[in-house]
């Protein structure tokens, strides 16, 4: 009667709403095999647990780990990542050193290092490659993506064009064409991660989707824990939707402390630590589910997940075209002030010269054989102390308007009007010489 009592308990599980295991220890790794559609345990540095999805069963088998590696770094410091296709990878925190399960063994099969720039950052795969993006290393926040070569066994960049964005340990969803996260802009804090954004591999372009205000309904009490697109904080398990913009809220009533979700190849692997109490021994548990099953036991509601960017209406557009067209006027203004100030005022006098070129006329024609320097025609433009390059600009624009004007006033040649020679003295001097048949013409009519 004993055993029959005992067999109706261990088989009970196969049939009951969701397939349940005991560990010995509360944080064992979890990884899984796409290729054979099995959970794989991992409770010490000597064996792994094989779980088949589709007989439920528990396989033990050895495990030997390379010499570099320790259990309990393995278990601390490393991510598994898997794929379609891919073997079991096992990632280091800050990006560096990759090892792989290879039959019963973990061995290590880059050539890099510990880089220590990338922790808490996004873990993923994609066409059998592991991925990486943003994080933290060397007292700042990145917004980095690297991806791992087999080929030549290191790291590299894989987009140059940075978002300004910040990602550490936050909320992220990988598909074949894209990676979803929700992040921190730079003018946020870091627990301010509220900003939904978007890479396109294909374009290798980031796009901004919108706006989350679910990590400000959180209290502060029990800080919530994240697994890709998995939150768990309190007693509700939160699943985002990043593409859809949808997130999905469960809540469960277990006898532990949930604090693990793992969703793969359509399944939940929800892991708890269960006390007994009559014993006092505190142990892992795990359930699986399908998904049918985990949301017809869990599920309570659905819920947009962001505000999506908003386009501008017509008001907006024509406040903007309002604001250009007064900054192209004030720049206008500040133009037209500008070369108002870059001579003094030079209107032209009842007898047709201007002030400006009369004063200059009468300074030239008062020197010895109408020759002045090139030089004395800055004391006539240097009221507000230009810098060499204005000057010399005022210098030349003063002299053209000397030359248009006596032209006109007196029917002259108006590239006539002076002769410029080098100082016999100093070469590096000019000569101004105005012309002689130009101081006849103006002795005549004065």
């Amino acid at each position: 009667m004993k055993w029959f009592l005992l067999g109706i308990v261990v088989c009970s599980g196969f049939f009951s709403f969701s397939q349940s295991y005991r560990f010995k220890i509360l944080d064992p790794i979890l990884c899984f095999d796409y290729n054979r559609n099995t959970l794989i345990v991992i409770e010490d540095s000597t064996y792994r647990l094989e779980i088949s999805l589709k007989t439920k069963k528990v396989v033990k088998k050895p495990l030997y780990l390379c010499n570099e590696l320790s259990f309990e770094a393995l278990r601390i410091y490393f991510h598994p990542l898997s794929d379609k296709g891919s073997p079991i990878y096992f990632i280091d925190d800050g990006c560096g050193w990759v090892c792989a399960l290879r039959n019963d063994s973990i061995v290590r099969i880059d050539q890099s290092f510990h880089h220590q720039n990338q922790f808490g950052g996004a873990f993923f795969m994609r066409k059998g490659e592991p991925y990486i993006f943003g994080g933290y290393g060397l007292f700042t926040t990145k917004s980095i993506m690297t991806r791992y070569d087999f080929k030549y066994k290191q790291w590299y960049l894989f987009d140059e064009k940075r978002p300004r964005v910040s990602f550490l340990n936050s909320v992220y969803e990988k598909n074949a064409r894209s990676l979803s996260i929700l992040c921190s802009q730079d003018h946020e804090k870091l627990c301010k991660d509220n900003s939904v954004y978007r890479f396109d591999f294909e374009t290798k372009k980031w796009s901004y989707i919108g706006t989350t205000k679910f990590f400000d309904t959180l209290t502060r009490v029990n800080s919530p824990i994240i697994f890709g697109n998995i939150v768990i904080h309190k007693n509700k398990i939160y699943e985002f939707n990043l593409t859809k913009g949808l997130l999905h809220q469960y809540q469960f009533n277990t006898a532990g402390w949930c604090h693990r979700v793992e969703t793969w190849n359509s399944n939940f692997f929800m892991f708890s630590v269960i006390t007994n109490h009559h014993s006092r021994k505190t142990f892992g548990f795990l359930e699986l589910f399908t998904a049918k099953q985990f949301k017809d036991k869990f599920f309570e509601r659905s819920l947009p997940l962001y505000n999506p960017k908003k386009k501008a209406d017509s008001s907006g557009i024509l406040w903007i075209v309002l604001s250009v067209c007064l900054g192209l006027l004030g720049v206008i203004g500040a133009l037209w002030f500008l070369k108002a100030r870059r001579l003094p005022k030079s209107l032209p006098t009842k007898g047709g010269l201007s002030d400006l070129v009369e004063e200059i006329l009468t300074f030239w024609l008062a020197k010895p054989d109408h020759c002045i320097e090139l030089s004395e025609i800055n004391d006539f433009v240097n009221h507000d102390h230009p810098s060499p390059d204005n000057l010399k600009k005022r210098r030349e624009t003063v002299l053209k308007q000397f030359s248009v004007e006596l032209s006109v006033l007196y029917k002259f040649q108006e590239g006539a009007v002076f002769s410029t020679q080098v100082h016999p003295k100093d070469k590096r001097m000019k000569i101004l010489v105005l012309n002689s048949n130009l101081v006849n013409k103006i002795k005549k009519v004065n």
